[in-house]
């Protein structure tokens, strides 16, 4: 059997949103096919599951409440359509929930955005990130300080930040056409060491239940589960059949592409990090050794071009004398080299979380593909901070 690569096609089956504006004015609707709004009532199990999420974000949001210029929570319904050839084609439903605030801050108004997407709604997570994630994000907004001027220091980065980082800086290089491109020209080989705490990075598609996994790639080939990092020594690489038959790779199973594209790319599925043997520590152990430093919560996304990275974080508490403060710092990104800020890896949390975000990974023109990440809490021993200043 010649297997091909996959086509997709990606069909919006319904998104429905509900919205607060400041004056209080709550309107609930839904559109299918991107077709007009109509009322949410015409799909009354989602139009419940909408209030009943706005009713959970509005109490979250109370003591905020002077300050929100509007509010949205949308659901987004889709259906994958996976054809692979000589198969039949796989129809893979998936569900999104998306909430958006707009704060009026001090100097302007600041969107705050929470987003997870999956085969069910993430009802669950939704419930304990509103009030731990989004509720502490509007503060941030309204008490942060701006940086103004390029600076370095210890940082901490959250799970979700930390797996953004992974994701960049080990996970797109590990892809083997970039692996090809970038690093083993400048000397970077498998046998490499990025850190040297027992950092372990693995991707599995075979992880069920997530935004990443699947069976077989879009060439055909089984899923499998690929360890990249090694206590912190670099192992494995991701690949599609052209790399693996330029390297000689023993597998392949990384093959992927989105609806409209004509050739496969070596991409990632789920990825996530954590501590080996005897690596990991308390969120409160790593504070406890930074003098001076930041913790940095939550992401807006980052990139990468070659060598180098960007993330931006949605915003940090200060750490001051080995103590978390509720001094809030925005708008300003993690920039650097890859490999010399994987370097300074200094700590590994013991505390694994995995995120299935509702916007995907993009790459060589080939956005939006899902993946899924995953972290532990990293600590860096010197990031390089680059203010935001338009």
């Amino acid at each position: 059997m010649r297997a091909h690569a996959a086509m997709l096609k990606d069909r919006w089956a319904v998104r429905a949103s509900v919205l607060r504006h400041a004056d209080g004015v709550v309107k609930c609707g839904a559109r299918a096919d991107a077709g007009n709004w109509r009322p949410a009532e015409s799909r009354p199990q989602i139009a419940q599951t909408l209030l009943a999420c706005f009713e959970q974000l509005s109490t979250a949001l109370t003591p905020f409440s002077a300050h929100i210029c509007s509010s949205t929570i949308t659901i987004e319904e889709r259906d994958w359509c996976i054809t692979i050839a000589d198969s039949e084609p796989e129809v893979r439903a998936e569900r999104a929930l998306i909430a958006r605030v707009v704060v009026d801050g001090p100097q302007s108004r600041v969107p705050v955005i929470w987003q997870a997407a999956g085969s069910s709604l993430p009802l669950d997570k939704f419930a304990v990130d509103v009030e731990r994630g989004i509720a502490a994000e509007v503060r941030a907004s309204l008490e942060s300080s701006f940086m103004n001027e390029p600076r370095s220091c210890p940082v901490i980065l959250d799970p979700w930040l930390a797996s953004q980082l992974v994701h960049e800086c080990i996970g797109h290089t590990s892809e083997a056409d970039n692996f090809l491109d970038y690093a083993l020209p400048r000397g970077y080989a498998l046998g490499y060491r990025w850190c040297e705490l027992a950092l372990d990075v693995f991707d599995d598609p075979t992880l069920p239940d997530h935004r990443g996994s699947y069976a077989r790639d879009h060439e055909g080939a089984p899923s499998r589960r690929t360890q990249l990092v090694r206590d912190g020594v670099w192992s494995s690489l991701l690949h599609n059949r052209q790399t693996q038959f330029q390297t000689g790779a023993a597998h392949r199973g990384n093959g992927r592409r989105v609806p409209g594209a004509s050739a496969t790319l070596p991409r990632m599925s789920v990825t996530f990090a954590c501590a080996g043997a005897s690596a990991a520590q308390p969120l409160s152990a790593l504070i406890a050794q930074i003098e001076e430093g930041l913790y940095c919560v939550g992401t807006w996304g980052g990139w990468s071009s070659g060598p180098q990275f960007s993330i931006r974080p949605s915003y940090a508490r200060r750490i001051r004398n080995g103590q978390l403060t509720n001094e809030f710092v925005r708008r300003f990104d993690l920039v650097g080299d890859k490999f010399a800020t994987l370097a300074g890896l200094a700590g590994i949390g013991d505390q694994l979380e995995f995120f299935d975000p509702a916007f995907g990974c993009d790459k060589f023109g080939q956005d939006g593909l899902p993946i899924t990440l995953g972290s532990s809490h990293l600590f860096l021993r010197s990031m390089n901070l680059r203010p935001i200043l338009r």
